[in-house]
């Protein structure tokens, strides 16, 4: 089973962290099995949430983790997008995530 390691709910957020909440509604959305757990952010490779756990992997950064899992399962969340769509996509992983 997958497990997606984040820090938690806060108030009415789904996590604290905006990375966490994107994986864990890419993982709703998918309908794979997942269980939320909790890992220190110093317990990681890069020192950051969220992680995850799958076949003995642990995976790191948001958009690499939903990247392998889609591709793992074979998903194709994206396989209707053009070229053009595709590459705006990329565009706007790479304005909005932490690199």
């Amino acid at each position: 089973m997958i497990t997606l390691y984040c820090f938690g709910p806060v108030d009415t957020l789904t996590d604290f962290s905006p990375y966490c909440a994107k994986v864990a509604m890419w993982l709703d959305m998918s309908g794979l099995e997942y269980r939320r757990s909790f890992m220190p952010p110093n317990k990681t490779p890069n020192k950051k949430l969220p992680a995850v756990k799958d076949g003995g992997e642990l995976m790191i950064e948001s958009t690499r983790i939903i990247a392998t899992l889609d591709e793992r399962y074979g998903l194709g969340f994206d396989a209707d997008l053009s070229d053009a769509q595709l590459t705006h996509r990329d565009e706007l992983h790479a304005l909005l995530d932490d690199r």
